[in-house]
């Protein structure tokens, strides 16, 4: 910024005073530019129904920012500078009410266009003295002795007016464009034989450009360090610009749960991509969970499920999901007890299974003479033994749990504390959760006192 150089003993001139003021007002435009931009803008100047209502607005005190020439036209000796244009500041430094009558005609309605401008004013005008050469002593009233008042301050305003549309049947008016030089602030709209002014009368020009208090418009700055807690917008889900991703923003891509406890799913249900990031807790039987479709997602969407039940997890229309290298299909059984995440692959073809079977759930067990073992695949192996006290009928053997989908196979063993000499057979009845059996000393004749051990396999 440039400063005004005078020296002890030098008779003073008032282009010393008149450039201080001129330097300054080009450093603080600089500077404003540089944080601002150098475009109209627009802070506080909001538009409000007077108190107690009436058919007015107040406009609150406020300013505007605009480009202008240094000087229009001369300040005070200093020539008009109309070759270089800085970013001027212009006051509203109180309210403005502003009269807004309703149309005459019955079914119309009008809209008034509320505007601002910057000016530079000369004001406050007083009558200087004026050193006399030809008689120190007495001073001049005014130039030449005129008495003439003259602009103390040249002034930046921000200047607040109306301009009313033409009035048409209620729904058909039209606001009228902001005048040259002017920006649009707001706009009211009053009905014939409204009789007061109401919040909701009153909206904002299309594209008044106000300087939002998120800083989203100001120019960037190099490597800011910011302290506090500052705020940003929030981007779209799934935004890939280079806007400020916010906190907000990462939990909506998965990066966090969305939820700190489980979304409950009760029914068979179709998610959507906003559910992304959610976990979920299957809370019925047999339920089927339907994934978005892929190309609504992005690479990385992911959804996670904790389940009391079984289910089945499927992809959309027919896509596949993949659990490991040789098992892709569409459908995904899930066990009981499990936890499970899959993740969108972003091509729009596959899903994959990222994680599965958090702690012991997928090789859950019960062990002894009688119990089963579970495998991740859904392969469950069970086994027990049995008395046969009669060797009049067949003897039903209930599963320590029941096969969730098909019992594939039955092995048996006849012992006693001697030799067996019997065979034990399958005799029909198998069900998912018990099978039938009996034996027999030949292939006539049923025999009893032995005890029958069996491994079922089954899904």
């Amino acid at each position: 910024m440039d400063r005004q150089i005078v020296y002890p003993g030098a008779i003073p001139l008032e282009t010393d005073l008149l450039n201080s003021n001129k330097y300054a007002l080009i450093g603080l435009s600089k500077l404003a530019a540089a944080v601002l931009g150098e475009g109209d803008l627009l802070n506080g100047l909001a538009c409000a129904p007077v108190s107690p209502a009436a058919l007015q607005v107040q406009v609150a005190a406020g300013e505007i920012y605009s480009v202008d020439n240094v000087d229009g036209v001369a300040y005070g000796s200093l020539a008009a500078d109309t070759v270089h244009s800085i970013l001027k500041q212009g006051l509203l430094m109180d309210p403005v009410t502003i009269n807004c009558p309703a149309p005459a005609t019955a079914g119309y309605s009008v809209n008034y266009l509320v505007q601002a401008a910057y000016q530079d004013v000369d004001g406050d005008p007083v009558v200087l003295s004026y050193y006399n050469a030809s008689n120190p002593p007495q001073a001049y009233s005014g130039p030449d002795n005129s008495g003439t008042a003259q602009a103390t301050v040249r002034q930046g305003v921000c200047q607040v007016k109306r301009k009313t549309g033409i009035a048409a049947t209620s729904g058909s008016q039209v606001t009228p464009a902001p005048d040259v030089g002017y920006i649009g602030l707001s706009i009211v709209t009053v009905a014939a034989g409204q009789t007061a002014i109401t919040a909701a009368d009153i909206q904002p020009y299309p594209g008044a450009p106000f300087i939002p208090h998120t800083l989203t418009q100001l120019a960037p700055l190099t490597s800011p360090v910011l302290t506090g807690a500052p705020t940003a917008p929030t981007p779209g889900q799934f935004d890939d610009s280079t806007q400020i991703a916010t906190t907000e923003f990462s939990t909506r891509q998965g990066l966090h749960f969305q939820n700190a406890f489980g979304i409950p799913v009760q029914a068979s249900t179709t998610l959507l991509a906003t559910d992304a990031g959610h976990w979920f807790e299957v809370e019925a039987s047999g339920l089927t969970v339907t994934l978005p479709p892929l190309a609504s997602l992005p690479q990385g969407g992911t959804y996670t499920f904790k389940t009391f039940y079984s289910f089945t997890l499927q992809g959309n229309g027919g896509e596949q999901i993949m659990s490991s290298l040789d098992q892709i299909a569409n459908t995904l059984g899930v066990s009981a007890g499990e936890c499970i995440t899959v993740t969108a692959n972003g091509s729009g073809s596959l899903w994959y299974v990222v994680s599965a079977g958090f702690g012991t759930p997928s090789f859950a067990s019960s062990l002894g003479a009688a119990g089963y073992q579970k495998l991740p695949s859904g392969l469950i192996i069970q086994w027990g033994s049995t008395p046969l006290s009669s060797g009049s009928g067949a003897l039903a053997i209930i599963y320590p749990i029941a096969f969730p989908n098909a019992c594939t196979s039955i092995t048996l063993g006849l012992w006693d504390s001697g030799s067996a000499t019997g065979f034990p057979t399958h005799s029909g009845n198998q069900s998912l959760t018990a099978f039938n059996y009996s034996a027999w000393a030949d292939s006539v004749t049923r025999i009893a006192g032995y005890t029958t051990t069996y491994v079922a396999t089954g899904y």
